[in-house]
């Protein structure tokens, strides 16, 4: 594994850690306002600085909103960074809160240990091609979506189309909890889990 590969993990590793040993109670969505979205947090150590990406890509746009450190330090671990920056998807992109219970129970450090295998794969998962927006999700109740990994999740939607969730390849479903954060090249839903493939 090359030096900006290695370090790469180690400041998921890092985050992910102080993620799990954080207490606050601050609001881990994505902001949907129209304004640019606030900053990253500051480093955690000068050898861990925060991926921060000024573009207007998703890799750009998720990096500066404050809620997706975990998934952006996973995302140049696994390498997606420049896949993300080109094309046109749509994120299913969970939170940093979302990561916790992969910390607690050790999938996380099972996926670290092989970032271009098993953590790319769950990572491309949570991707889909075009730009859906919540609008476009709605009308998509009890439809499966195929992700850039190949499996597929599938689409629930409220009669209102006000709640949208996402059913992965396990079983689980997760809730989309703050969506249509523009990119120039997408669009980011943050989910309040991570969809995982069967393995």
């Amino acid at each position: 594994m090359n030096t900006t590969k290695m370090a790469a993990v180690a400041g998921v590793s890092l985050t992910l850690a102080l993620s799990l040993a954080s207490c606050s109670s601050g609001d881990d969505t994505a902001s949907t306002d129209s304004g640019t979205p606030t900053a990253a947090a500051s480093a955690t150590s000068s050898s861990a600085a925060p991926v921060v990406d000024n573009s207007d890509s998703i890799v750009g746009v998720a990096s500066r909103a404050g809620s997706f450190s975990t998934l952006v330090d996973a995302w140049t671990a696994a390498n997606l960074t420049e896949m993300l920056s080109t094309g046109e998807y749509t994120v299913f992109a969970p939170t940093d809160s979302a990561f916790k219970p992969l910390v607690a129970d050790g999938t996380m450090a099972t996926l670290l240990a092989t970032p271009e295998g098993k953590l790319r794969d769950m990572l491309r998962y949570q991707i889909v091609d075009g730009d859906l927006k919540l609008d476009d999700l709605a009308k998509m109740d009890g439809r499966s979506l195929r992700s850039v990994q190949g499996q597929t999740l599938k689409v629930g939607a409220s009669s209102s189309g006000a709640t949208i969730t996402l059913t992965d390849q396990t079983g689980k479903t997760y809730e989309i909890v703050s969506a249509n954060l523009s990119a120039d090249n997408g669009t980011i839903h943050a989910t309040d889990g991570v969809l995982m493939p069967s393995s």
